[in-house]
């Protein structure tokens, strides 16, 4: 682990204490970062990944700060059906870090956890 990343907690999300509060605080946070992701849907004034997810934050104290994560996508009978002939792709992934945390490596070493998981 480099110097940036220093101080900082990489756990499973089934790892964290009351992380479904923890994720919808941290996806409230953030701002300028969701002009290049979208994989959020906000519902009740509560923002939250849709599908069944697995993957890693990144914890500052008690606080999410980023998060790498992989999912099944939902899809109906027939785009089961053609996924299973013609696509390869079965997860739907991403990541999103606060722009404060930038450019630390928290994605790159989430992203090597999250292979173990």
């Amino acid at each position: 682990m480099t110097m940036d990343l220093m101080g900082l907690q990489f756990k499973k999300f089934d790892e964290i204490k009351d992380f479904e509060n923890k994720l919808s605080i941290f996806l409230r946070s953030l701002e300028v970062e969701l002009l290049t992701w979208r994989d959020y849907v906000e519902r009740d004034d509560k923002r939250f990944i849709p599908n069944p997810i697995k993957g890693i934050a990144c914890l500052d104290g008690d606080q999410i700060i980023g998060i790498s994560y992989f999912g099944h996508k939902n899809r109906s009978f027939i785009e089961k059906i053609f996924w299973l002939l013609f696509s390869k792709r079965e997860t739907v992934t991403g990541a999103v870090v606060k722009k404060e945390y930038q450019g630390r490596g928290i994605n790159t070493h989430a992203r090597k956890l999250k292979k173990n998981i």
